[in-house]
């Protein structure tokens, strides 16, 4: 083969490789990936214009192995912060259920003390760097006596100026 006809190639070679990039660009569903298209596209037309001169240094191998390892890298970044974001959501929907088992376990204790119990709820602490992690925290509890609501129901189906809720003593938090 002459010189001539190694330019030749050479000429052909980057000129198929410019025409097939940009017919790859052109199809990529998603531009998400665009970046590291071009990215890679460029060093390998900068290796295409240096094959005359680089000859047999296998500087294809190594930057494709190159950019193998920086898609790698960045692919599991990604990963990582899909479960990161997972993990939380499943600690927020355990702990929502627990509460919701607390709010339960209340009204059941009321029921069973012989108050009608209005509504429940419970904290549970969700700060996984505290030594109180999974703690509960603070509960609240409306409760009446089935006497109680009997008598607040009839005064206000008659239209009675009866106060149908009767005030209660506050509870001391124990330590």
């Amino acid at each position: 083969m002459s010189g001539m006809d190694q330019l030749y190639e050479w000429i052909r070679n980057i000129t198929y490789y410019l025409i097939f990039i940009t017919v790859v660009e052109n199809l990529l569903p998603n531009k998400k990936y665009e970046k590291y298209v071009k990215f890679f596209a460029g060093m390998v037309l900068i290796l295409l214009v240096l094959k005359p001169v680089t000859g047999g240094l296998r500087l294809d191998d190594k930057l494709a192995y190159s950019f193998e390892a920086i898609s790698l890298k960045k692919e599991a970044g990604e990963l990582t912060g899909k479960v990161s974001k997972m993990e939380e959501t499943r600690l927020k929907r355990m702990i929502s259920g627990y509460e919701k088992a607390v709010g339960t376990d209340l009204e059941t204790m009321a029921q069973t003390a012989g108050y009608s119990c209005k509504e429940t709820s419970a904290e549970i602490n969700s700060d996984q760097s505290s030594d109180r992690f999974g703690h509960v925290v603070k509960v609240s509890l409306v409760l009446t006596s089935g006497k109680e609501e009997m008598q607040a129901e009839e005064a206000a189906s008659v239209g009675s100026k009866m106060d149908p809720v009767k005030k209660v003593e506050e509870i001391k938090t124990l330590k």
